[in-house]
């Protein structure tokens, strides 16, 4: 949990396992994690996140920095028809 704070922080909910879905300001992001950046440009990439200004994206080659996050999605579940 944050040191500044009694409430924890979305990062602190999604390391925990907790339910968080929706848009999070990229300040809140959880440090070494996969998440979903989004950038004002409108792209969104799967980026692994290494501090506040730090993120390692694949693929994605714009000037603007990400101004939001969200947690991954869960994997399909295969179902008896696959």
């Amino acid at each position: 949990m944050s040191s500044d704070q009694s409430q924890p922080t979305a990062a602190d909910r999604h390391e925990q396992g907790g339910s968080l879905t929706g848009w999070q300001p990229i300040e809140t992001a959880p440090r070494m994690s996969h998440v979903l950046l989004w950038f004002p440009s409108g792209q969104h990439v799967i980026a692994l996140v290494n501090g506040p200004t730090h993120y390692e994206a694949v693929g994605y080659f714009g000037a603007d920095e990400p101004t939001h996050w969200m947690p991954l999605p869960p994997p399909p579940i295969k179902t008896e028809k696959e």
